[in-house]
C-alpha cells in the first residue's frame, strides 16, 4: 500500500497518456528506492508493523537466546511436607531422607535452588547428623559420599535435637526432567535421625524451585 501510494504520488500531476507513463526501468527503481526507505527506517529504531507477520524462525534477540513462541512458560516447582522419620547409623551418605525425594520439568537450562528445613538429633552425645542432595542420582559438583551441605553440631546429651535448613543453588541444569533427593549421614558417632514427626506441629519440608 506504502509503495503504491508513492508510485502514485510520483505520477500525480502528469499526462498518463501511453507516451507519457514511466518505463518499467523507472518504476524499478522507485520500488528500490521505496524499499531502501522502508529498511532505513527498520534500522534506526522501532518501527511499527501492521498486519499479522510471521516469524518463522523464531526471534533472536541480542543474548543470543531465540524464542519461537510469545507464550512466556512459567517457572517450575515443587514443594512437599515430609512426615516420616528417618534414621542414618553410616558416616557417609547412603539413601534418600523418606519422601524427600520431587521431580520438576525444566522449560529451558536453568538452575534450581534446593531447599530443606527440619529438624535431627542424634542418640549418641558425641555424634552429629549431616546432609546433603542428589541430583538425578549424583552429588552436586564438588561434593561427595563425606561431605555434607550442612551438619548440626555434636550434642551436649544423647537425643539433643536441632533445627536445620539449608539452600543450595545448583549450576544450571539441562532442559527436562530432573530429580532431586535429601541424604543424610552420621557424623562421628551414633545413629542420625532426621525427626520429621519431633512434634505434633513440627515437620520438615523439601523445596525445588527452577530459577529464572
Amino acid at each position: 500500500m506504502i509503495r503504491a501510494l508513492l508510485l502514485a504520488a510520483s505520477l500525480w500531476g502528469q499526462d498518463l497518456s501511453s507516451s507519457t507513463l514511466p518505463t518499467a526501468n523507472i518504476i524499478e527503481n522507485i520500488k528500490l528506492k521505496n524499499l531502501a526507505e522502508e529498511v532505513r527506517q527498520l534500522q534506526s529504531g522501532r518501527p511499527t508493523i501492521t498486519g499479522q507477520p510471521k516469524f518463522q524462525d523464531g526471534v533472536t534477540f541480542n543474548d543470543n537466546t531465540t524464542q519461537v513462541t510469545a507464550y512466556l512458560v512459567a517457572a517450575s516447582s515443587r514443594s512437599s511436607p515430609i512426615l516420616v522419620n528417618t534414621d542414618y547409623t553410616a558416616t557417609t551418605f547412603g539413601t534418600a531422607v523418606n519422601g524427600s525425594t520431587l521431580t520438576i520439568t525444566l522449560a529451558q537450562e536453568s538452575p534450581v535452588a534446593v531447599s530443606f528445613a527440619g529438624q535431627v538429633s542424634n542418640n549418641n552425645s558425641s555424634g552429629g547428623c549431616g546432609l546433603s542432595i542428589l541430583i538425578d542420582g549424583a552429588f552436586p559438583s564438588g561434593y561427595s559420599t563425606s561431605r555434607a551441605i550442612t551438619s548440626s553440631g555434636n550434642g551436649t546429651t544423647a537425643n539433643n535435637v536441632f533445627p536445620v535448613n539449608f539452600t543450595f543453588e545448583t549450576e544450571s541444569l539441562s532442559a527436562g526432567e530432573h530429580k532431586f533427593s535429601v541424604v543424610g549421614k552420621a557424623i562421628s558417632a551414633g545413629t542420625c535421625a532426621i525427626n520429621c514427626t519431633f512434634s505434633s506441629v513440627s515437620s520438615c519440608k523439601m523445596s525445588v524451585r527452577e530459577i529464572r
